[in-house]
């Protein structure tokens, strides 16, 4: 333990020193890193976390992020509607005169903080500064959050010279938890200097190769600012034998297994939790389990395996998948490939497909009639990781989609039927889809962070869009594929702050299937849900395979109000509930020619699964909801707003979901 309110046992350290530039007009400053040094847990899953808890803090700005929430600074130009402000004291610093004032919240529960600083009179600069989150804030887990900053006077400026941070996260008081401290101290201040606009443009830190950081124990006696204290002396003996301390270990594999849904069992790993066990009326109860490798077994090759058993059809399905490491510094480069056979609600391929809810295939709408394919894929990729926030990956895709057919008025069933050659005898019809694609696609997300564990990289972010562009062509003929299309899609995504009013979110998607006739299974099947539970990232009212396109433009935009309104209701912001709003829409056409191919299952025909396209007017849903319901889930009330005229699609939906933010 060390000095604080209560003991911890320290898991985790790392310092790093590093030259800071910054010129006018620039959106950040760069850091030119020259060394760095870590003890303890090396767990990506957990450097994550204290990675997003500790964000730059300046309390200059209007609004400040912490875990992603945004806190109302004291200096902010608003700020006499948040804070009531207190003098007293006055005194000289640095040969200023300067007055301290105290400030607490005006309301409870809003992301506030409370504490007190010192201003200088003239320039009305902040000398010292600290304080401490407000006890009743609408956020989850986290019991405190501490800035102390302190600035001193040079060349007529006050410059940062002690920043501090911490942040106490815990589920809850008598269960353990997690303490981040961050410290920054600032030196050697050089300003006017005309060679920092050129450091500044040729630094690059993500050329920084992490090895070469690697330093003794005597250079950082020689360059740290201050030296060590005797308790943070003792944090660098403890930290890495605390690793086996039981509680410690027991805490970290909790978090890793609800995490990757995996246990680690030395160089293997069992799991997945979140896709063991399934119900679907073709493979009635469905078990399954997954191998997996560990970074014991190899720190550059994964290899995954899986086998999963329906007991309805009384089927057993293996699949598995790989990657290696061809390079990690300074552009990560991976290849891999894998197999799968798998039974589906939708046809979209691996680099296609979206992450559903847990429990879509328990809490399905009655009178909807369930539409499943048998899903066969293969695939070999190259992945590389470009600097600037530049990636690129390479796909070649071959896979079979065999649609099971309706068997009766309550069972599964989609009817697929597809005509290739217009007037096609029926015996040339078509009703399984073999197609082989090679998929490039580009991804551009500008200062996104990450954290790099051995196979994957966890994002932790960025402010700004990120776009990406795929191209996919298939050839007649390869690997026995029956089709010659080419497909573009773009897409963006983005998420910024409206505070006070929490933060939006929203997607932009646009394509265009190149290529007729084709099958409606092959071209932009708009993703519908068909249960009660939440799909980020589907329409809610639109059932399965009810829309397709060759050409669509679709928008998705969600508010998160953060409280706003809840928060100032007596009786209910003691629940600490959260509002969210959002609305949905796509447009889209299918040329005459693929209407025609597709005339069997086309909304004119009188078949039992019709499609069509959203061609006359978007098709569009809204929704308003409740969050943070004990802490993890979410009620959601979703309307669809046009195209009325199915009857087996709702007007009104009530929705569950499992959500959780900060």
């Amino acid at each position: 333990t060390t000095s604080d309110e209560k003991p911890f046992l320290p898991a985790f350290m790392t310092e790093t020193l590093a030259n800071v530039y910054y010129t006018k007009g620039q959106p950040e400053v760069k850091k030119d890193f020259q060394a760095r040094r870590v003890s303890g847990i090396n767990n990506p899953t957990i450097s994550e976390f204290i990675s997003t808890m500790h964000a730059d803090v300046n309390i200059y700005n209007n609004w400040i992020t912490l875990v992603g929430k945004a806190f109302v600074s004291p200096f902010s130009g608003d700020a006499l509607g948040y804070y009531n402000f207190y003098m007293l004291d006055s005194a000289s610093i640095q040969g200023h005169k300067c007055y301290k004032l105290k400030f607490k919240p005006k309301r409870k529960q809003e992301t506030t903080f409370y504490g007190d600083f010192w201003v200088a009179d003239t320039s009305w600069a902040i000398a010292n500064v600290n304080m401490r989150m407000s006890p009743d804030v609408n956020i989850n887990f986290v019991n405190r959050i501490i800035i102390y900053q302190d600035f001193d006077f040079k060349d007529k400026h006050w410059y940062p010279t002690k920043l501090k941070n911490i942040i106490d996260f815990a589920p809850s008081e008598k269960t353990p938890g997690i303490i981040g401290r961050k410290s920054i101290s600032y030196k050697n201040y050089v300003t006017n200097n005309p060679k920092t606009a050129e450091k500044y443009r040729t630094s690059d830190p993500e050329m920084v190769d992490p090895e070469k950081l690697k330093k003794e124990n005597s250079y950082w006696e020689t360059v740290r600012h201050d030296s060590l204290t005797k308790s943070e002396k003792m944090v660098y003996k403890m930290v890495d034998s605390v690793k086996n301390v039981p509680i410690f270990k027991t805490y970290t594999e909790i978090i890793t297994v609800f995490s990757t849904g995996f246990k680690a069992f030395g160089p293997i790993e069992i799991g997945n939790l979140y896709n063991m066990y399934n119900f679907n009326p073709v493979q009635g109860d469905r078990v399954k389990l997954s191998l997996s490798t560990s970074p014991k077994f190899s720190k550059d090759l994964d290899v995954t395996v899986f086998g999963a058993y329906g007991f309805k059809d009384r089927r057993a399905r293996f699949g598995g998948k790989f990657q290696y490491n061809l390079q990690k510094y300074p552009q990560r480069t991976i290849i891999g490939g894998g197999y799968r056979d798998e039974v589906d609600f939708t046809t979209a391929n691996s680099e296609e497909s979206l992450p559903g809810s847990l429990l879509s295939g328990l809490v399905r709408r009655q009178n909807v009639p369930q539409k499943m394919v048998d899903i066969r894929e293969s695939k070999a990729f190259l992945e590389r990781w470009w600097t600037k926030g530049w990636s690129t990956k390479l796909t070649l895709l071959h896979y079979e989609l065999d649609p099971y057919e309706r068997t009766d008025p309550n069972g599964g069933g989609l009817n697929f039927s597809y005509r290739p050659n217009g007037e096609a005898a029926i015996d040339q019809i078509h009703d399984k889809i073999i197609a082989s694609e090679a998929i490039l696609k580009v991804r551009y997300a500008y200062g996104e962070k990450f954290i790099d564990g051995a196979f994957s990289r966890i994002s932790t972010g960025t402010k700004y869009p990120k776009v990406y562009l795929q191209y996919a062509h298939s050839a007649t003929g390869v690997i026995n594929s029956q089709y010659n299309y080419d497909r573009l899609t773009l897409g963006l995504d983005h998420w910024f702050p409206t505070n006070p009013l929490g933060w939006t979110q929203y997607q932009v998607r646009a394509g265009k299937v190149f290529g007729a006739p084709l099958p409606y299974l092959l071209l932009e099947v708009i993703p519908g849900n068909e249960t009660y539970m939440i799909e980020q990232n589907n329409f809610n009212t639109m059932n399965r395979f009810e829309f397709a396109a060759d050409a669509y433009a679709s928008l998705r935009v969600t508010q998160h109000f953060e409280g706003f309104f809840l928060n100032h209701i007596p009786l209910l912001r003691k629940l600490q509930l959260r509002e969210v709003a959002y609305f949905r829409a796509i447009m889209g056409s299918m040329s005459t020619e693929n209407q025609y191919a597709n005339r069997n299952n086309y909304a004119d025909a009188a078949a039992t699964v019709r499609v069509r396209a959203p061609d006359k007017v978007p098709f569009m849903e809204a929704g308003v909801g409740i969050e943070n319901i004990f802490k993890f889930f979410r009620v959601d009330c979703v309307w669809r707003l046009n195209y009325h005229d199915n009857p087996e699609a709702p007007l009104v939906v009530p929705m569950l979901g499992i959500d959780f933010h900060f």
